[in-house]
Protein backbone atom coordinates (compact mmCIF):
# COMPACT_ATOMS: atom_id res chain seq x y z
CA UNK A 1 0.00 0.00 0.00
CA UNK A 2 1.30 3.44 -0.95
CA UNK A 3 0.64 6.30 1.44
CA UNK A 4 -0.56 9.51 -0.15
CA UNK A 5 1.50 12.50 0.85
CA UNK A 6 -0.71 15.32 1.99
CA UNK A 7 0.82 18.71 2.55
CA UNK A 8 -0.02 20.43 5.81
CA UNK A 9 -2.55 23.19 5.26
CA UNK A 10 -1.25 26.70 5.86
CA UNK A 11 -1.83 27.87 9.40
CA UNK A 12 -4.83 30.15 9.55
CA UNK A 13 -4.96 32.73 12.32
CA UNK A 14 -8.01 34.52 13.67
CA UNK A 15 -8.05 38.31 13.77
CA UNK A 16 -6.67 38.51 17.33
CA UNK A 17 -3.67 36.25 16.84
CA UNK A 18 -3.06 37.60 13.34
CA UNK A 19 -2.95 41.21 14.54
CA UNK A 20 -0.51 40.34 17.34
CA UNK A 21 1.68 38.39 14.91
CA UNK A 22 1.65 41.23 12.36
CA UNK A 23 2.22 43.93 14.98
CA UNK A 24 -0.87 45.94 14.07
CA UNK A 25 -4.27 46.40 15.67
CA UNK A 26 -7.21 44.21 14.72
CA UNK A 27 -8.98 47.22 13.17
CA UNK A 28 -5.92 47.99 11.05
CA UNK A 29 -5.79 44.40 9.85
CA UNK A 30 -9.50 44.51 8.96
CA UNK A 31 -8.94 47.78 7.09
CA UNK A 32 -5.99 46.32 5.17
CA UNK A 33 -8.18 43.37 4.19
CA UNK A 34 -11.02 45.66 3.07
CA UNK A 35 -8.55 47.71 1.00
CA UNK A 36 -7.16 44.57 -0.64
CA UNK A 37 -3.72 45.00 0.93
CA UNK A 38 -3.73 41.53 2.50
CA UNK A 39 -5.69 38.40 1.57
CA UNK A 40 -7.86 36.50 4.02
CA UNK A 41 -10.30 33.63 4.11
CA UNK A 42 -13.84 34.49 5.16
CA UNK A 43 -15.56 31.64 6.97
CA UNK A 44 -19.28 30.92 6.48
CA UNK A 45 -20.06 32.67 9.79
CA UNK A 46 -18.27 35.82 8.59
CA UNK A 47 -15.05 35.46 10.59
CA UNK A 48 -11.77 36.27 8.90
CA UNK A 49 -8.76 33.98 8.92
CA UNK A 50 -5.31 35.08 7.77
CA UNK A 51 -2.48 32.89 6.51
CA UNK A 52 0.63 33.30 8.60
CA UNK A 53 2.78 33.41 5.47
CA UNK A 54 0.81 36.46 4.23
CA UNK A 55 1.34 38.21 7.56
CA UNK A 56 5.11 37.76 7.52
CA UNK A 57 5.55 40.49 4.91
CA UNK A 58 3.27 42.87 6.81
CA UNK A 59 5.14 42.13 10.02
CA UNK A 60 8.51 42.75 8.39
CA UNK A 61 7.38 46.07 6.91
CA UNK A 62 5.68 47.15 10.13
CA UNK A 63 8.73 46.41 12.29
CA UNK A 64 11.00 48.37 9.96
CA UNK A 65 8.97 51.60 10.33
CA UNK A 66 10.50 53.74 13.07
CA UNK A 67 8.07 54.83 15.75
CA UNK A 68 7.70 58.58 15.97
CA UNK A 69 6.56 60.70 18.89
CA UNK A 70 3.54 59.22 20.71
CA UNK A 71 3.25 56.35 18.24
CA UNK A 72 3.20 58.46 15.06
CA UNK A 73 4.48 56.42 12.17
CA UNK A 74 3.10 53.12 13.42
Amino acid sequence: MVDDVVADPPELLGIGKASVFAGVSASTLRRYYAQGKIPAVRLPGGSLRFRQEDLVVLRTVNLSVPEGPRGVGR
